[in-house]
């Protein structure tokens, strides 16, 4: 009884060491797809972006003063219109689709939100394309999980958002290494390590590959190699100070935008005085989004 048992066990265990095989084959396969939409995505952000900086240097002096403002005014019409009054988050984006399975990223917010990050960063504005470029990543990563077969769609519908965001970091910051990892740590999961590590690191080097094949591997801080010269002990202390204070910038920096999202939401009382001089008491509060109130709770 033991001897026709075992044989079946046997074949058993095979053919589930051979699927897990397949799949992990095909998990690296669909995460390297992913890194390569991503760089190709990021590389057309990163150049549209430069065309937009560099012809604004040869305008008029008042329209370097008017653009920031400009680029605003697009970057919100661009939400309005085209992504359907959504909100300019990109990162947040990426954490909510990663803890809600039922939130999606669709093409038309990529779209609209691309626009935005292309008017408001072209035009003079602060950040950069780390946010747009993660987000990007994740959108494209979840579109293409969704239009996979039913048993891949079903394992995990995380895989490819974190591999597409990971590709996104790595590309705009020209390392594989530290996408991967930022794209783990992210989400404050500390079981993410063991799933997707392969896929993400897959998809960074991909995208990162493909990125550079478009441009170069020029650092981001100059090619120039500069000496290091040697540091004293009090050099430590003043190394501690500017980390310090980095820090606080930081944090002061994200209570700002924390303040900036709450203040676009609050109710503004206008007082208005009639011809029978009583005054009236008006609320004005911004009309929001679904995405947005999700945003904010």
């Amino acid at each position: 009884m033991a001897r026709s048992v075992r044989p079946d066990v046997f074949s058993q265990r095979r053919d589930e060491v051979r699927s897990i095989f397949r799949r992990s084959r095909e998990v690296v396969l669909l995460a390297a797809a992913t890194g390569i939409a991503t760089g190709l995505f990021v590389r057309g952000l990163d150049v549209a972006v430069h065309a937009v900086y560099d012809r604004l240097f040869e305008a008029p002096l008042w329209m370097l003063l008017t653009a920031p403002v400009s680029g605003l005014l697009v970057a919100a019409l661009s939400l309005r219109y085209i992504g359907g009054g959504i909100s300019g988050s990109t990162s947040d984006e990426y954490l909510q689709s990663f803890h809600d399975s039922q939130y999606r990223l669709g093409l038309r917010a990529l779209v609209a939100r691309s626009v935005a990050a292309i008017a408001s960063l072209g035009t003079g504005g602060s950040l950069g394309l780390e946010g747009p470029s993660l987000y990007g990543g994740s959108t494209l990563g979840e579109q293409i999980q969704r239009r996979l077969p039913a048993p891949f769609r079903g394992s995990d519908h995380r895989t490819l958002l974190v591999a597409g965001a990971a590709a996104g970091v790595a590309a705009i910051f020209k390392a594989p290494a530290t996408g991967a990892i930022f794209a783990l740590e992210v989400p404050y999961r500390d079981d993410l390590a063991r799933r997707m590590l392969l896929p993400a690191l897959v998809a960074s080097a991909t995208g990162y590959f493909t990125f550079v094949s478009l441009s170069d591997t020029t650092p981001l801080l100059g090619g120039t190699i500069i000496p290091i010269p040697q540091f004293e002990v009090r050099d430590l202390f003043g190394a501690l100070a500017i980390g310090g204070a980095c820090a606080i910038g930081a944090r002061a920096f994200a209570k700002l935008i924390r303040f900036a999202k709450a203040f676009s939401v609050r109710s503004f009382p206008i007082r208005i005085v009639s011809a029978s001089n009583r005054p009236e008491h008006y609320y004005f509060k911004p009309r929001l989004s679904p995405e947005q109130l999700a945003e904010l709770a």
